[in-house]
């Protein structure tokens, strides 16, 4: 039936790659710190993010196989894992560059701006990557990574950067954004798949951390669309918890140019317990003869204990007049948390 299999492609929101390099030592400028501003360069450290803190972390069972005993593992709870996940790959791969990227000596510095290279990529990478930092204000940083062909002297094309107000008693926590470009980085690298933007918008130290993430236009190695989605992560100073995101998603044979817009929100108490909320909208929905044309939402409930055993789970069918059908249900919702 074609509206369960679209509750099971929800996890097809996950996009998963991860950034890895070697680089050749920097060329141009000077390893000697009596060629940069010590003062300046030293701040850029501190104040660039810590890649830790952007880390999407969700609760997870111990181990690394399912105990049979806790009975069905949480399908939306496993899913929100796996999510996090690709997300993570993303972002700490970009970040890991960063920290990479740190550990050389700065080349050369001006009254505002340090800069870190260019470095030359081992084997047949096209082209050759510069990273700046510079200090806006005295609360603000502004950092870029950018790409030129390899083995010239032209202008360097940023590809991926942000800005950051850090912490001032926490080194490389604060609030900040940051984008990748992968149009520019495609454009530059004709090898790299990927295309579209993401941004993120993040508070490293206010209640926890709070991590926004926008996908514009993505176009993933094995994407047949571009899709456009929202993730929402909140870990709040308790270890209490939420993590929503929305996307676009297209189900087996469906129009490819009319994609259906699918939504997960998770919360977690600082156990662990949670629930997730789950609905799949537009698109085809509605065209399967099963139900008709009444139709204008699938979507349900999940909810787990402390243990990450399943408490209650319900999948309904809900209909633009009338109450909705439930297709599937099991346990009491009466155990699922209340938040507010």
């Amino acid at each position: 039936m074609r509206t369960l299999r679209l509750l099971a492609i929800l996890g097809m929101a996950a996009a998963a790659a991860y950034f890895s390099a070697c680089f050749q030592e920097p060329e141009g400028g000077s390893f000697g710190l009596e060629a940069v501003n010590t003062e300046l360069c030293d701040a850029c450290l501190k104040a660039a993010p810590d890649p830790d803190s952007l880390e999407v972390t969700i609760p997870e069972a111990d181990g690394k196989s399912w105990p049979k005993s806790l009975g069905q593992l949480p399908v939306y709870y496993d899913l929100t894992v796996d999510i996090s996940r690709g997300l993570n790959h993303w972002i700490l791969g970009q970040l890991g560059f960063l920290d990479e990227i740190l550990t050389y000596p700065p080349t050369q510095s001006d009254d505002n701006t340090c800069t870190w290279g260019p470095f030359i990529p081992s084997g047949l990478s096209p082209v050759e990557a510069q990273f700046e930092m510079t200090q806006v204000s005295d609360t603000q940083f502004d950092y870029t990574w950018s790409h030129r062909p390899k083995n010239t002297d032209g202008e360097f094309t940023a590809v991926w950067g942000g800005e950051i107000t850090p912490a001032t008693d926490t080194a490389r926590r604060g609030v900040g954004n940051l984008y990748m470009d992968f149009t520019a980085l495609q454009g530059l690298d004709p090898t790299w798949d990927a295309s579209g933007r993401f941004d993120v918008d993040y508070d490293t130290y206010t209640d926890g951390r709070r991590i926004d993430i926008e996908f514009t236009d993505f176009v993933g190695e094995d994407s047949g669309y571009p899709s456009t989605g929202t993730y929402h992560y909140h870990n709040h100073a308790d270890n209490s918890g939420e993590f929503s995101y929305i996307f676009d998603v297209e189900i087996d044979g469906g129009n490819s140019s009319d994609p259906e817009r699918a939504s997960v929100v998770t919360q977690w108490e600082p156990t662990g317990a949670g629930t997730s909320e789950f609905a799949a909208s537009g698109g085809d929905i509605g065209s399967d003869d099963t139900f008709g044309s009444n139709v204008t939402e699938i979507g349900g409930i999940e909810c787990w204990d402390e243990l990450f055993g399943r408490t209650y789970y319900r999948i309904e069918v809900r209909f633009e007049s009338g109450d909705p059908l439930t297709l599937e249900e099991e346990g009491d919702e009466g155990d699922c948390p209340v938040f507010g």
